[in-house]
């Protein structure tokens, strides 16, 4: 069935895909993990930052875990969706319900999903965590093998939800290879699928290493710079990347969010409140990570005067913002260009090691 779609110029777009537009490469263990999770649960949701590559791996989880589930399989993609009003209808839609006189949306898709154990991949969660947590409620509250499998850069906080932790691909060290490592193996068959002549080499490893750790062995963003090797050599991707919101551009996708690295951090920004806006800027006036301590001490007062910095912190760890690592420092985060005053008040911050 199609519908008309926000994300699409010529207003429509076909509701459910169930295949990558690319080979799927690595993530062994998330797979498994979501494979021991919807064992474990009835609702599972695959949190992370943007472009860390849930919906591939929600994408693959759910192909690989067809047999499992004899009442059927079914995604339905989120991000266009405004109005949680038509979050049932949207559903039913993607199902290839048809409407049925005297019969709500929702009733459909309960009576679709009450014939057996099924699985309901529901992708692009975030702007929409309290009308999923209904919706979820009433579809367990009523079929009794239902599966759901979320993806979202928040968790929905509902009664029995599970929650896998999607981080970034690994990162390569000196002797690793495409044979050894996901993170190369990722970046070289997207960059021969950019430019068939590409190999990895003894000439270009060190670039190549250099470049996906930079990268923080964030899937979208090797992609898009595997990209430009259409356009541009390797060492020239590798030195524009101080640039990298205008570096790691260009790509068409389905998924505005997903066409650029800025549209997928301009996501997540939007869907934070003023307070969690202005603790973010101020937050990337550290290089690289922090602790507690050094927060409350330097993005405190100003327009964050009334606010519990801690509390807000914690609400930009759980929208996958912010990163929360023990005996480590988190990732860093976007430069603002923030308030003079706030970087005055950095001196004696250090990174734990």
């Amino acid at each position: 069935m199609t519908q008309r779609s926000e994300n699409s110029p010529w207003g429509w777009a076909r509701t459910g895909f169930h295949y990558g537009a690319t080979p799927f490469i690595g993530r062994t263990q998330e797979l498994a993990m979501v494979r021991s999770a919807v064992d474990q649960a009835r609702v599972v949701t695959l949190t992370g930052p943007g472009g860390v590559g849930k919906t591939r791996i929600a994408l693959q989880a759910m192909r690989d875990l067809d047999d499992d589930f004899p009442g059927g399989v079914g995604i339905v993609e989120l991000s266009g969706l405004r109005n949680a009003e038509f979050l049932p209808n949207t559903v039913a839609a993607a199902m290839s319900l048809p409407e049925a006189a005297g019969m709500e949306p929702i009733d459909q898709v309960i009576e679709y999903f009450s014939a057996g154990r099924a699985l309901l991949v529901l992708d692009t969660c975030e702007h929409l965590v309290d009308a999923i947590a209904a919706f979820a409620a009433i579809l367990l509250g009523h079929t009794a093998e239902l599966v759901l499998l979320l993806t979202s850069r928040q968790s929905v906080a509902l009664a029995g939800e599970f929650v896998l932790p999607i981080g970034p691909m690994p990162q390569p060290d000196a002797g690793c290879d495409e044979t050894n490592n996901d993170t190369l193996k990722l970046f070289a068959a997207r960059a021969r699928a950019a430019s068939p002549s590409f190999a990895l080499c003894d000439d270009n490893r060190a670039e190549v290493l250099a470049l996906c750790r930079r990268l923080d062995g964030i899937p979208l963003a090797i992609e898009l710079a595997a990209a430009r090797l259409r356009t541009m050599p390797l060492e020239l991707i590798l030195r524009r990347l101080d640039n990298r919101f205008q570096t790691l551009a260009g790509a068409r996708s389905a998924q505005t969010r997903h066409q650029t690295l800025r549209a997928a951090i301009a996501w997540s920004y939007d869907l934070c409140d003023q307070a969690e806006q202005e603790l973010w800027a101020r937050l990337s006036v550290f290089a690289g990570g922090f602790p507690l301590a050094a927060v409350e001490d330097v993005c405190r007062g100003d327009a964050l005067e009334g606010f519990d910095v801690v509390e807000t912190l914690g609400s930009l760890v759980d929208k996958s913002v912010v990163q929360c690592l023990e005996a480590a420092a988190g990732p860093p985060l976007p430069d603002a260009g923030h308030d003079p005053r706030v970087r005055r008040r950095r001196p004696g911050v250090h990174q734990p090691q």
